[in-house]
């Protein structure tokens, strides 16, 4: 998120594709959350108690995250220019 933000601001403008991804999730950012705000709010009181393993769980979640989404990333990037989903 950081990298992205930092692009932007380099580049001064927000490519159309780029528009078009965020606006669908910024419209639906609810959605995408309430899961785990239920979540922590159901559980708050053990969250509280122990909020060190909650904290390297969700350190954890988050890098692992970005490490399979930079796969998945370089993956899609490696195939042929034309190939998408469907065209086999």
């Amino acid at each position: 998120m950081v990298f992205l933000l930092l692009a932007l601001i380099v580049a001064g403008r927000v490519v159309k594709p780029v528009a078009l991804a965020s606006g669908v999730l910024l419209r639906h950012m609810m959605l995408l959350l309430l899961p785990a705000v239920a979540g922590i709010g159901e559980t708050y009181a053990f969250v509280v108690g122990q909020w060190l393993p909650f904290a390297a769980a969700v350190a954890l979640g988050t890098v692992m995250t970005m490490v399979v989404t930079a796969m998945v990333l370089q993956a899609l990037l490696r195939r042929p220019h034309g190939r998408g989903l469907g065209d086999e």
